[in-house]
């Protein structure tokens, strides 16, 4: 029987060394199971090769079978990877396993392909019956290129380590909580995905114009970024006002569609530092630079600026305005159309460009201009200061979009904090985002807090979707809204999608620690594994100490059964995060996997105990103990308590684990979120 695609001699081929299938014979075992399953999964006939005496042994000096070369071309290559499989003296390494990976990335598919959902999948789909050794695991992933990804059928138990059988293997003794028929599913359903997306390639066509056009070429050839204007008052305490003139400004030009602006994260980078304007350019990725100084003094205000094309270092406007602070509007609005003419930037029509438009507030935009410098600095202390000066502006006027639209999205920020009840926190953050949204229905921001609702908190993606569209429309530079709703596409598995939104995110905002964490979520989605090592490599050069990184290469190296990195990225975590409860001396690598474990659950308990810990670090600590039944027990509080963690559940890096995805009660609790069809 051929292949249902022309040109190919097998749809799937097997390979494996003959010592795993003497005895009880795993492999024609497994061959028939997978053969009846693929009956029941495709319309097609689907052909297998499948050797049963197979040259084991052959060295290199030999002479190949020539037929076996051409049993090769096939569409999925399935290895059985045990603890023998990996010698490069073995006919099924070098002139199976190594030939496929060579033809695969030569022939017109190639061996890394995209799937009618989004995501990529390799060609070669290995089986992994043993748990490996450190050096055979690296092997295997020299070859490939990227890390190791199988479906595995193995019984493990303490001191016991052999192929999961189909019967007799009873589920709570095994501590990978796996089921014979379910792995069996699970081969096939990978690979009737994998040949139906080489056999349809536009089956399914991915969405388009998500940023208003289709590529990254596409994207506006202008852009700027607006530096955070120097304090030149004797005050330190008015930097809060320079700051948000600055901000104000990059807010006014930010919704221009013609333009790319760089995000205030990334341009307050420099705040402070005297930097080549050239190298800023570079480091910001724009090609034009707002830069300028404010002085306040009772009620008068001087404000320079000036706009330098960064190629040259020419100052190509320069303006000096001294004015009483009611006029502070008209200034900024001034600036503002000045970047949109010297950049020759086209207005679309009905767009303006106006603070004095919205008749704000003098006293209650100055609590503004706090909340945003506090909100900016963050930390619990510091977004609860920012909620004063929020509230405290809309009491002033009541007719404040912006600051509703601010007190919504600081309020959910708070949220993940843990420090509130979800349904209180959630519900101000609603009123106040319905206020700013029922107030200026052209105001992105307070769409993009009621979309983080929805699909935070509310877990109604479809409306969560519709929002952050909107919400996108009316500020296609907002990386906010950019970085959010890549995030929300990661979550309901549009990985190609979420790409798409996270680079130009991380383009507008090369120094946002998220944006950058969560295309790194993308692209481990993706199975992009050399570009998420890369990534994750990049954040920690950013912030050696940023958090998230640590657990999400814990769960990372935990999934690839490589617990002693999985324990090593877990102990650098707590001591960031509870620095006086960890302590190097505690804890040694030669102390072995179940010593370090013993360290990290009794110093974990003594957290607990203190009340500090949350669920996510519950979570992890029961997956480095291959607890897959009390983390789902963990999973369902989260669940019960509509925490912001829950949307992650189905695709973020630490939910991936094999004991967990074939958790009956985890594919319940997943499967009643109904998230939206891809």
């Amino acid at each position: 029987m051929s292949s249902i695609i022309s040109g190919y001699e097998y749809d799937i081929f097997i390979s494996y060394r003959q010592k795993d299938n003497k005895g009880d014979h795993w492999v024609t075992e497994f061959v028939n199971a997978l053969k009846t399953e693929i009956e029941s999964t495709f319309k097609e006939d689907i052909s297998i090769y499948f050797d049963e005496n197979p040259h084991d042994g052959l060295l290199e000096t030999h002479n190949v079978d020539k037929s076996l070369e051409g049993k090769l071309k096939c569409l999925v290559f399935i290895p059985i990877i045990s603890q023998t499989y990996c010698d490069p003296k073995s006919f099924a390494w070098q002139q199976e396993f190594c030939a496929f990976n060579k033809l695969a990335n030569e022939d017109q598919f190639g061996r890394d392909i995209k799937l009618n959902n989004g995501n990529v999948a390799s060609r070669i789909l290995p089986i992994k019956i043993h748990d490996l050794e450190a050096a055979d695991r690296s092997f295997l992933e020299n070859e490939l290129g990227s890390v190791l990804r199988s479906i595995e059928f193995i019984y493990k138990s303490a001191g016991v380590n052999r192929p999961l059988k189909p019967k007799d293997d009873e589920l709570h003794d095994n501590d990978y909580k796996t089921v014979y028929r379910n792995q069996v599913n699970k081969v096939a359903n990978a690979i009737k995905e994998t040949i139906y997306s080489i056999k349809n390639p536009n089956r399914a066509p991915q969405s388009k114009s998500l940023l208003g056009f289709d590529a990254i070429e596409e994207w506006p050839k202008k852009s700027v970024a607006v530096l955070p204007f120097v304090n030149m008052s004797n005050d330190p305490d008015q930097e809060y006002f320079s700051d948000g003139i600055s901000e104000e400004i990059l807010n006014l030009i930010a919704p221009l569609s013609g333009l790319l602006v760089a995000a205030r994260t990334s341009s307050f980078h420099f705040k402070g530092k005297n930097e080549d304007i050239r190298e800023i350019g570079a480091r910001l990725n724009v090609e034009f630079i707002l830069e300028g100084s404010v002085r306040k003094s009772g009620d008068q205000i001087r404000i320079t600026a000036q706009i330098i094309q960064v190629s040259t270092g020419y100052h190509l406007w320069s303006a000096r305005f001294d004015r009483v602070l009611h006029d502070v509007f008209a200034v900024q609005d001034e600036i503002a159309q000045s970047i949109v003419e010297v950049l020759k930037i086209k207005l679309t029509p009905g767009q303006t460009i106006s603070n004095v438009q919205k008749g704000l507030n003098v006293e209650a935009h100055n609590h503004v201009l706090q909340a945003m410098f506090f909100a900016n600095k963050g930390g619990p202390d510091l977004l609860k200061k920012a909620i004063h000066h929020y509230k405290k502006a809309t009491e002033i006027d009541s007719h404040y979009a912006g600051a509703y639209a601010g007190h919504a999205n600081t309020l959910i920020v708070l949220a993940y904090y843990g420090l509130e009840p979800y349904p209180d926190i959630f519900k101000r953050a609603e009123n106040a985002a319905m206020e700013a949204v029922r107030l200026d229905p052209s105001g992105a921001n307070g769409l993009l807090a009621l979309a983080r609702i929805n699909f935070a908190y509310k877990w109604n993606f479809d409306k969560s979707d519709r929002l952050f569209q909107q919400a996108i429309s009316l500020n296609p530079n907002d990386t906010e809204s950019l970085m959010w709703y890549g995030d929300y596409l990661k979550s309901i598995g549009r990985f190609e999608d979420a790409k798409t939104l996270l680079l130009k995110a991380t383009l507008l905002n090369p120094f946002s620690l998220w944006a950058q964490l969560f295309l790194s979520h993308t692209y481990f989605s993706l199975n992009e594994s050399l570009a998420y090592m890369r990534q994750t490599e990049k954040i920690l050069s950013m912030d050696p100490e940023f958090l998230p990184v640590f657990v999400d290469l814990s769960a990372y190296y935990g999934q690839h059964g490589r617990k002693e990195d999985a324990i090593e990225n877990w102990l650098s975590a707590g001591k960031i995060k509870f620095p006086l409860y960890w302590n190097n001396k505690d804890s040694h690598p030669e102390e072995g996997v179940k010593k370090r474990l013993e360290y990290i659950v009794s110093t974990t308990n003594k957290i607990r105990h203190d009340g500090f810990l949350s669920a996510i670090d519950d979570i992890i600590v029961c997956l480095l103990q291959d607890n897959y039944e009390k983390a789902v027990d963990v999973c369902y509080q989260i669940y019960n308590e509509k925490a912001i963690w829950v949307p992650w559940l189905k695709h973020h890096i630490l939910f991936q684990f094999t004991g967990l995805q074939g958790n009956p009660r985890f594919q319940k609790l997943i499967d009643s979120l109904n998230f939206p069809a891809i």
